[in-house]
């Protein structure tokens, strides 16, 4: 008798002593002592993994603010149970714990940073599911300033975060480049060229000087008619180069700087 009694026990003390348990978390929840109650669940659950026990400690740990964990008990139930009316159950504790924020900003197309995340959630405009509790989001959309929002959420409560994003600064304008002007090559040129003939012209005058003191040294009308003949040739090529150089002078100070042609190309707009 004894021996029957006590297989008896074995076999139906698991489940016994499970619901014993879940009473005794009720009566400690009430009481107001949740930590116990999770306790008292936990171990019911040990003993007997019925899916209900899990869902049980969704409430708990709500109760306690771990809102995160209680979402975890609740999917986790909505993953075991097939019951329509205990998974609408559960999808409505999720729905009250992470309730949906929509977010807006002015221009749309903004990607959505919540609390740091390094992949945004989705594009303004745009519903995310956010859990309870004290939150910051970053908009960001090229060609814009990223704008950042502290927000809290709270049970049940649907909510609204807008921005509005403000223009980048754009870059001050740099100065154009410094390019040759198409002047400066002919102007430099000219006034080289200048230099040039001056000093021919030097040169060749100088000869005929000496050509005419040789020829008026000379005794013989020979001699007198080569000098002189010489001096002629030097005075033309010494007064030939000399104009040249003059003219060459002139067009190199004639032709304006490429400052001074773009400031009277403007002028004409």
């Amino acid at each position: 008798m004894f021996l029957l009694f006590a297989i008896f026990f074995a076999l139906a003390s698991p489940a016994t002593e499970a619901a014993r348990l879940v009473d005794e978390a009720d009566a400690l929840l009430r009481g107001g002592d949740p930590l116990a109650a999770l306790a008292a669940l936990n171990a019911a659950y040990q003993l007997d993994p019925d899916p209900r026990y899990i869902a049980n400690q969704g409430l708990v740990l709500e109760q306690l603010g771990q809102y995160a964990r209680a979402v975890e008990r609740f999917e986790r139930y909505l993953s075991l149970t097939t019951a329509p009316e205990k998974r609408e159950l559960a999808s409505l504790n999720i729905e009250r714990l992470k309730p949906k924020i929509l977010f807006t900003s002015d221009p749309p197309g903004a990607s959505i940073f919540v609390d740091g995340a390094k992949a945004a959630v989705g594009l303004t405009p745009c519903h995310v599911a956010i859990l309870v509790g004290a939150h910051y989001a970053e908009l960001r959309k090229p060609g814009f300033k990223p704008a950042r929002a502290t927000f809290e959420v709270h049970k049940g409560a649907p909510g609204v975060v807008e921005a509005r994003l403000e223009p980048e600064a754009k870059p001050a304008d740099q100065p154009p480049p410094l390019t040759a002007s198409p002047t400066a090559a002919p102007r430099w040129g000219a006034l080289g060229l200048s230099a040039a003939a001056a000093l021919t012209s030097a040169a060749l005058l100088y000869q005929m000087n000496q050509e005419v003191r040789a020829r008026d040294e000379a005794g013989r009308l020979a001699v007198w008619d080569e000098h002189d003949a010489a001096a002629r040739r030097f005075a033309w090529g010494g007064w030939i180069a000399g104009g040249l150089s003059l003219a060459a002078l002139g067009w190199g100070l004639w032709v304006p700087p490429a400052d001074a042609q773009a400031g009277v190309m403007l002028l004409r707009f």
